[in-house]
């Protein structure tokens, strides 16, 4: 009986465990994934595919919500081809995904750029703000803000 009751707290204990460590590694070749189809999309945009630089990169960001490049590279294709609404929301979504400063910065400096070409001033200011937040350095983002 004792046995038993070993055998079966041993089992509690290590599923969970198992089950952590199967997820991680999901994760992570989802996010693997993500990051070669932000490579093909990237490769897509500069042949001037821009379809199917928009179909890798959407394929990207529903593979793992953790790469902040493929939204952030949506966002930059949408802006290049002046969609600005379908731009800010990527450029947004890059934002609230980042995970360094760096990331950070370039997403809200990027959303302060839709701002200006919607001629939303306020808002634009507030971008960059945040974007010089993350990177007080940037002159570029303090030259832009008006």
């Amino acid at each position: 009986m004792r046995n038993l009751i070993y055998t079966l707290l041993f089992l509690f204990i290590s599923v969970p465990i198992i089950s952590q460590e199967e997820d991680a590694k999901e994760k992570e070749r989802a996010l693997r994934t993500s990051t070669n189809l932000t490579w093909d999309g990237n490769k897509n945009l500069s042949e001037n595919n821009f379809v199917q630089a928009e179909v890798d990169y959407r394929k990207a960001i529903a593979k793992s919500p953790e790469n902040a490049a493929a939204p952030y590279n949506l966002g930059t294709a949408y802006y290049n081809n002046e969609t600005y609404s379908e731009a800010f929301g990527r450029f947004k979504e890059a934002g609230e995904v980042a995970t360094s400063k760096k990331e950070k910065h370039k997403a809200y400096h990027n959303m302060g750029n839709v701002f200006m070409k919607r001629k939303d001033y306020p808002k634009a200011v507030e971008a960059y703000k945040e974007a010089l937040r993350n990177d007080p350095t940037d002159d570029e983002t303090r030259y832009n803000r008006p």
